[in-house]
């Protein structure tokens, strides 16, 4: 499989799903707690939706090269294992 479907099948169905759900959470907390804490990690979570997003319309464009996409997976690769360290 290529990186560029790879990266397509893992942004539409895993990454992006889970962004947005993040954003839906958040905007609940902020209708509870709106501190400048929320305010800046909802915007920092609607930026990388904005990214991956954006990631798709170059796949759909075929403006998307296997360099490019392969370096946006090991990225990916990069922030789970962060998030595991967490």
């Amino acid at each position: 499989m290529s990186s560029i479907k790879k990266l397509e099948e893992l942004l539409k169905n895993d990454i992006l799903p889970e962004v947005k759900e993040n954003i839906d959470e958040l905007l609940k907390e902020i209708k509870k707690s709106n501190t400048k804490e929320n305010q800046d990690e909802l915007k920092y979570m609607q930026d990388v939706c904005a990214y991956f997003e954006e990631a798709l319309l170059n796949i759909d464009n075929n403006s998307m090269t296997e360099e490019i996409a392969l370096n946006v997976l090991e990225d990916l690769d990069g922030m789970k294992f962060d998030e595991d360290d967490i």
